[in-house]
């Protein structure tokens, strides 16, 4: 056990290292939430979120046209049964 003994100047040495590791996790982290030269995830989400909003006012509208394509569609029918009768 002689030679597995901690110092002040290891432990400092360790530390040292520790918060190294621990700040470029950090900047990592930091980048991929804010972005370093391409959008970030904060960025992507707010996009990703007003594509959301675009589907579905795009789906309203597409069942509104499809709702008016039927009423026409029945109003011809109806029309013509009458126009032949």
């Amino acid at each position: 056990m002689a030679g597995s003994r901690v110092t002040l100047a290891s432990l400092d040495q360790k530390l040292d290292s520790f918060m190294e590791v621990v700040k470029q996790h950090m900047e990592r982290t930091t980048e991929a939430i804010d972005g370093n030269g391409k959008p970030g995830l904060k960025t992507r989400i707010e996009l990703t979120e007003k594509d959301v909003e675009d589907l579905q006012a795009s789906r309203g509208r597409q069942i509104k046209a499809i709702w008016s394509t039927f009423v026409v569609v029945v109003g011809a029918i109806i029309t013509s049964f009458f126009v032949r009768h």
